[in-house]
Parts: structure tokens; sequence; C-alpha cells
């Protein structure tokens, strides 16, 4: 509809935050780019063998360094670090990507390495700081050429949201009911900081400091000491084929459908050891009714393979000719798939010996649900097909699915001991939920500091707003207990500030109504037929087809959904996760 001079300002406003995307995204991923820290090898105490062979040796050294130049601590000239054991490859190069960074905070023991490491990651890249900053601005302009007020108005007009409103309005009010749980939490943390002799000023009245380069070190400690579990003790119950065998179980007793793997044809995969499962009604007749759909699962690691878990769409879903009759009428069976990179080089093809971790499991499940979504929906229309719905609907069956990772009568279904196939033992399962509820309120901080952030970057104006690095210092130090690091800017590494642009969101919303759906459907039956038939009815079939309000509305009452005093748009009832906290 629009003409000339905006139109042409459109059209190139479109292609820059095309172009400024994929520059942010390319820094995140060009090691140049993240840059590296040199440690003595000693200074790397309790990171896994496996982990810190993959780190490039380099000549011994005197201390840790960035790039070549040394880092000291804050308020001495005394350089960090100090000689390894001597000799040549007494010091690693500590790669600053995600991976590296993730593992060098759970596992590294010496909390002055993990600050070195942690400062050194998130002081950049420092070239996505101005890319960001036009990315930001170029969106702010393609909103206002189409008559909204910013872009996050802009993205959430025709979502559930709605307006920016509804999101902040959910997102602060889950902040605030959760904070004194997250006290209780911060609390635990500092305990075993200091058992572990590590002391610190204050913070919020308590006896230490909790900073950012502690937290996963700490959190994975209590853990660890509180719920006794031993990561490979708990893998012995998940070999891969049992896992795909109860998971065919658990949604041919949920949903009434079977998957059946199947031989793939001359030419059809794409890698070796990629799976094809057939997705078919008529469960009693052992999967042989009609053929709805196809799933491949591509879940071994290779070199150069898309490095994280998702679920692609082949194929979409639809009805063809509807009406017309001919050869060309009925449905256009949907194809997906299921892309993970499971089991530490272990090969995930039939017959296999290997075993998932809990971990994978529920991120199987996980996209397991986005799957169910795409060959369970029955649209007219392709574009509308299955997760090809509103933003911050899409991940709601997804969350949903990972419950069956933590429910009892799931897991009898999906584990099965390696060598006695007995199902895991009730006591097993009780440690890992207590596990999976002991940070709770400090994880959903997080998830909240991260939307948030992603919203308020995105409702600036443009040229001359506030700088995005003060939208997220500010964000934190109001909605999270862990203090804003100096010299770090982790807005720079959120990689997710491209890909939702004003959504992230949507990992709160589906947080929510999966957990309206999980007390309202399964809770007291996991199994029960009737509520994955009423899950399906209700919300999977419709796909992108009608509002994601009136699906809600109709699945759930019109009390799911709350519009905020004075505003606009729609939220979901938190009651039910933020009960979750509590339990």
């Amino acid at each position: 509809h629009l003409e000339g001079d905006k139109r042409r300002r459109l059209e190139e406003g479109s292609a820059r935050v095309v172009r400024l995307g994929m520059q942010f995204q390319h820094n995140l991923s060009d090691p140049a780019s993240l840059g590296h820290l040199d440690v003595p090898r000693d200074k790397l105490a309790g990171l896994p063998a496996s982990l810190l062979a993959r780190m490039r040796s380099v000549g011994g050294g005197d201390n840790l360094s960035v790039d070549g130049s040394s880092l000291h601590s804050k308020g001495s000239k005394e350089v960090i670090g100090g000689r390894g054991r001597g000799g040549e490859g007494s010091t690693a190069r500590v790669p600053l990507d995600s991976q590296s960074l993730g593992a060098t905070m759970r596992w590294v023991q010496c909390p002055e390495t993990r600050r070195a490491i942690y400062t050194a990651a998130h002081a950049g890249p420092e070239a996505n700081r101005d890319t960001l900053a036009e990315l930001l601005e170029a969106r702010a302009e393609v909103a206002g050429l189409l008559g909204f007020q910013s872009h996050a108005h802009y993205i959430t007009a025709p979502l559930l949201a709605g307006h920016p409103d509804a999101v902040r309005h959910l997102l602060g009010d889950m902040s605030s009911r959760a904070m004194d749980r997250a006290g209780e939490e911060m609390e635990m943390m500092l305990r075993y900081q200091q058992r572990a002799g590590a002391q610190g000023p204050g913070i919020r009245g308590g006896s230490g400091t909790v900073r950012g380069w502690d937290r996963a070190f700490l959190i994975g400690r209590a853990r660890s000491e509180e719920c006794q579990l031993d990561a490979a003790a708990v893998a012995a119950y998940f070999p891969l084929d049992k896992v795909l065998r109860g998971v065919s179980a658990l949604v041919g007793r949920v949903f009434g459908v079977a998957l059946t793997e199947v031989d793939m044809r001359p030419g059809e995969n794409w890698a070796a050891g990629v799976r094809k499962l057939r997705v078919s009604t008529g469960v009693g007749q052992g999967g042989g009714g009609e053929e709805i759909g196809t799933v491949y699962l591509d879940l071994s690691p290779r070199p150069h393979k898309f490095p994280h878990a998702a679920h692609f769409v082949i194929r979409c879903g639809r009805q063809r000719n509807r009406g017309g009759g001919g050869s060309d009428s009925g449905r256009q069976q949907p194809a997906v798939a299921l892309v993970c990179n499971f089991g530490g080089g272990q090969q995930m093809t039939s017959g296999s010996s290997a075993l998932l971790s809990h971990s994978e499991v529920e991120t199987f499940l996980h996209e397991l649900g986005h799957a169910m979504h795409s060959v369970l929906s029955d649209t007219q229309y392709q574009h509308l097909s299955g997760t090809r719905c509103a933003m911050d609907l899409v991940e709601v069956p997804s969350h949903l699915f990972e419950y069956f990772a933590w429910d009892p009568g799931a897991l009898s279904l999906i584990s099965g001991h390696r060598v006695t196939g007995d199902p895991m033992p009730a006591e097993m399962v009780r440690r890992l939920k207590r596990g999976k509820e002991m940070f709770g309120a400090t994880d959903l901080q997080q998830q909240i500091v991260f939307a948030l952030t992603d919203l308020e970057v995105h409702a600036l104006g443009g040229a001359g707003s506030a700088s995005v690095s003060d939208i997220a210092t500010e964000v934190q130090r109001k909605h999270s207990l862990m203090p804003v690091e100096p010299g770090t800017a982790w807005e720079l590494r959120f990689g997710h500030l491209v890909g939702y642009a004003s959504t992230y969101y949507s990992y709160v919303y589906a947080r929510c109504l999966a957990a309206e759906l999980w007390g309202r459907f399964f809770a007291e039956d996991s199994l029960a037929p009737g509520a994955g038939e009423m899950l399906r009815d209700g919300l999977l079939r419709h796909g992108g087809a009608i509002a994601p309000a009136e699906v809600l509305r109709g699945l759930l009452g019109d009390a799911a959904l709350r519009t905020p005093p004075g505003g606009q748009g729609n939220a979901p009832d938190p009651s039910r996760a933020l009960a979750e906290l509590e339990s």
C-alpha cells in the first residue's frame, strides 16, 4: 500500500535488517570476533578431560591473556594466574564461544579463572555494538513506515499478546511474585560459595555475593550434592532404541498415533545414520492404519552440521483440491526433521548401544512436541500448517511435551536400563525432579531479563533513544538478584535479539500456558487418552488458521487469558507456572 519514496525506504530498510542480522550472528560464530583466553592448564581444574583435550596447547606462559593482552585483577597490578606446571603445552587456549563458555562456567573450580573467562567473553564481540544499534534503528524505521509506534508494537500486534503492554505486565507480575523464592535460592548458592571459601561484599543483606561467573558453578555444585545423582547412572536408563520405542508408546496412548521406523528409499537420506519414522493412525493395529506424516531423525553429531537442536519442516501438510476430487485431492502429508547432536559422538543408528542423558531426552521430547504440532495439524493452506502459527503460541506444545521427561508415568514407558530393562526407579525420578526445581525462580528471572530486554530495545524510537546497554543494565537490576558486572555487555552475545526480534517473551508465555494445560489435562493421569485428543482437536490441528486467543479460550476458557489493567492485549494466567516454583 506504500508508494514512491516510502516504498523505496521500506525495501531498503528491510534489506538492511537482513544484512545486519546476518552480520550480528556471524560475529557470534567467528572465532576471530569472539577471541580467546590463554590459561595455564592447572587453572582449569574441574573441566572434564575430554573438553580440556580439545583446547589447543600454546607455549607455557606466566599469565592469562586475551589475544595477547594480560588480564589483571581489579584494583591490583598483580597478574592473575601465575606459571603453570611449565614446559611446552602447559597453557591451554580457551575459545570464547558459547559452548566453551558454558563448560568453563559450569566446571572450572578456580573462581579467578572463571571471572577472567566470563569477563573476557562478555566484553564483546565489540563489532556487535554498532551492528546491534544499526539493526534496531533499521527495524524502528520499517515499523514507522508501516504506521507503528515501534518495532515491538508492529511485531506483537497480530500475535497472542497483541500489544507490548500485555507482555510487560505479565513479566513484571511474575518477576515480583518470584522474587522471594529467588532470594531463597540465592541464599543456597551463598551457602555453597562459603563452603568453597569464597567471600565477598554484601548483596541485598546477604553475607556474600554470587557473581555472574559463580552462578552456573554453584548451581551445579548444589544440585550434585543435594540430589546425589550420577549422570552416567541416569543415562543407563535411556538407551536410544528404548527411548524411541517408549516415545512411540507414549504418543500412541496419548494421541492415538503410532511412530514406526521404516526403511529409507534410495537417495532419501542426506547423511549416514538418519532414521525415518512413519506416523500413522490405528494404534490398535500396530500402527497399520492411515499414514499421516513422516518424521526424520538426524541425531548424531558430524562435522559442519547445524550445532543445536531444532525441528525443521520439509513439507507442510495441507488439503489438496478440497472438494474437487481427482488425483490431486486429499491431504498432502507433512514431513519434518528433528535435528540434534546427541551422545557425544555416539552414532544414533538403529540397534546402537548409544545412551542419552536425561537432558537429551528432555530436548528430544521438546522437539517431538514441535513435530506432533506439524504432523497432527489439519489446515487447508500450507502457510498456516502446524508450527506456522503465532510466535507466542508455537512453543506451547514443545514445552508441554517437556513435562513427560519428568513424569513418573511417562518415564515408565520411556526408560529402561541398558542391562536389566527395568524402568527408572521412583527415587531416581524424585531426585531428578528435585534438581530441576531447586533453582526454578533463578532460571525464571534470567528468562524475564532476556525477554524484557528483547522487548524494550525493540520499543526504542530509533536514533537518539536510550542505549541498548542502558536498557539491558536497568532490566537486570530491576528483575534479577544477579549483579550487573562492570565492563560486560551480555546483550552483544544474545543472538535471539536477531531471531526473535521482540518475541523472546514467547518462552515465558509458553511456560505459563503449558503449565495450565498440564495441570488441566495431564497432571492426574499423564497417559490418559482423552487429554491428548483434547489437545489435538483443541490446539494442534488448527496450526495458524485460527487466531491464537480464540484457540486458547476455546480450549481453556475465557479466564485463561488476561488483559492488563488499563492496557491492551492478552497474557496467560501465570498462577500454575508460579506454583511450580514452590513445589
